[in-house]
């Protein structure tokens, strides 16, 4: 199965998504995933850069992300836990 252009995201969205999003609103993600699940496993499906992955480590979750993006799992901020 071919990658669809339109829906993986290049290094000119994620440039674009950095300058305008800050990972701290990942932290408060992060409480509202503790609120509802107590520790444990976590998949993030279309993870972008890590930001919820690394932010659920933090909190002890044993967390992973995947993503079809190359430039996100190569620029990622949790590149040991990003495929």
């Amino acid at each position: 199965m071919g990658k669809n252009p339109e829906i993986v995201r290049d290094a000119g969205y994620y440039r674009r998504y950095e300058a305008d999003v800050d990972s701290q609103v990942y932290g408060d993600l992060a409480g509202v995933v503790s609120s509802f699940l107590a520790g444990g496993n976590v998949l993030d499906v279309g993870c972008g850069l890590g930001f919820l992955v690394r932010r659920l480590c933090e909190r002890g979750y044993n967390a992973w992300g995947i993503d079809p993006s190359e430039y996100a799992i190569q620029n990622s901020v949790a590149p040991d836990r990003v495929s």
